[in-house]
């Protein structure tokens, strides 16, 4: 019996070497995985140390843009104050043109009556003499 235990168990050390070899194959083959995977991953590192640069460019673009928007805001509030004092100086001044425009319209209205009336007395008595 010891042959046959001899044969079951070399037997068993080959079938057990050919599931080692095998293992060894498949470790080897996950190895080259993981080592794909790593290049990948480094990879992806590297796009993101690229996105997180190109993101705080775009954080001091945006701190630049919100300055001059805000010295945009401060020309046209000045621009509009500015245009504000115009327009009430002009409406001013309209108010005093209509107003010397309204007396001598209506100077010119009671003179034009007066003159109808001493015209209109003027032919009467033209008519009378005659």
């Amino acid at each position: 019996m010891p042959t046959s235990n001899d044969g079951m168990i070399a037997e068993r050390v080959e079938r057990l070497e050919g599931e080692v070899r095998d293992l060894g194959i498949k470790i080897d083959g996950l190895a080259t995985r993981v080592g794909g995977l790593e290049t990948k991953v480094d990879g992806l590192a590297t796009k993101v140390d690229g996105l997180a640069t190109k993101v705080d460019g775009l954080g001091n673009r945006t701190g630049r843009v919100e300055v001059q928007l805000q010295h945009l805001r401060d020309t046209l509030n000045a621009f509009t104050s500015m245009m504000g004092a115009r327009f009430d100086a002009l409406d001013h001044r309209l108010e005093e043109h209509h107003k010397q425009f309204a007396a001598k319209f209506f100077d010119n209205d009671r003179v034009l009556t007066n003159h109808n009336k001493r015209i209109t007395t003027l032919e009467r008595r033209t008519r009378r003499r005659t």
